[in-house]
């Protein structure tokens, strides 16, 4: 069945539907207002015969011949500008330009030698003069057909032999026999300090002396209580405090006899 007479039959209509708007399509095509404008500035910037040149160059006359400097001799061509161009100058302008002024001839004053105290001219003739003169190099030609070689580089010149300190230690064994000697002397020292230390120390005459006139003044201090105990002993306090007294005696005895038997007394830390 055709969907157009369907859609009749049931009263649509065409200017409100979306389906048929394909067929209702207009065929022109649209055009800007602004074309020819745009086409105007696109081509205002072209030239004609940029790449190949004008299609038939005039020929010059035998008489008006070719001189000199006239093939240099270019065209200024103006470019027309759009209101939106940029005002900077491009390279190919700045060549178009006109050619700068000539320079100054040498008689001209406008440039004049600057005054310097130093006359550098005076400084380079001395110096050129006292300058001394170059010396050939040294060859040695070891074949007939005049081959050489360096002389000094080939190692048949005695060059070390002749030096000033030929044959004597260098200065960097010295130092490391000096830095050597030093690292032992401070490492005896250290050990002779270390035993110093661990060593037994010996008892001076004036402390020894010291010792047994306290020792001597202990012992007749506990003499005289001794002397002053009781003849009956019939308790045992008294007979613990004669025993203790008697020990006290004999160990101060002893350390008397120990001191005045030996002449040097030695005591361990």
């Amino acid at each position: 069945m055709n969907v157009e007479l369907l859609w009749r039959e049931l009263g649509g209509s065409f200017d409100e539907s979306s389906y048929f708007n394909d067929q209702i399509a207009s065929n022109e095509n649209y055009t800007s207002q602004f074309r020819h404008t745009v086409e105007k500035e696109f081509n205002s910037d072209k030239y004609k015969w940029k790449t190949m040149g004008p299609a038939k160059v005039p020929v010059p006359t035998p008489d008006n011949y070719l001189k000199k400097n006239e093939g240099h001799h270019m065209v200024h061509m103006p470019r027309s500008k759009s209101a939106n161009a940029d005002d900077r100058k491009t390279f190919r302008d700045c060549l178009l330009d006109a050619k700068k002024a000539d320079l100054p001839s040498k008689s001209n004053n406008a440039l004049q030698r600057l005054p310097c105290a130093t006359d550098y001219v005076t400084m380079n003739k001395i110096a050129a003069q006292k300058m001394p003169s170059k010396k050939a190099k040294r060859l040695l030609v070891d074949t007939r057909t005049g081959d050489k070689i360096d002389l000094p580089p080939s190692g048949l010149e005695l060059v070390y032999v002749y030096k000033k300190k030929f044959g004597d230690v260098p200065d960097y064994l010295v130092q490391r026999a000096k830095a050597v000697a030093l690292a032992k002397q401070q490492y005896n020292d250290y050990v002779r300090e270390m035993k110093r230390k661990k060593a037994l120390y010996q008892v001076s005459e004036e402390e020894k002396k010291s010792l047994l006139n306290g020792l001597k003044g202990q012992w007749d201090a506990l003499y005289q209580q001794y002397q002053c105990l009781p003849v009956m002993m019939d308790t045992f306090t008294k007979i613990n405090r004669k025993q203790w007294l008697e020990a006290a005696l004999g160990d101060l005895e002893q350390d008397i006899e120990m001191l005045e038997g030996h002449q040097d007394i030695y005591v361990a830390n």
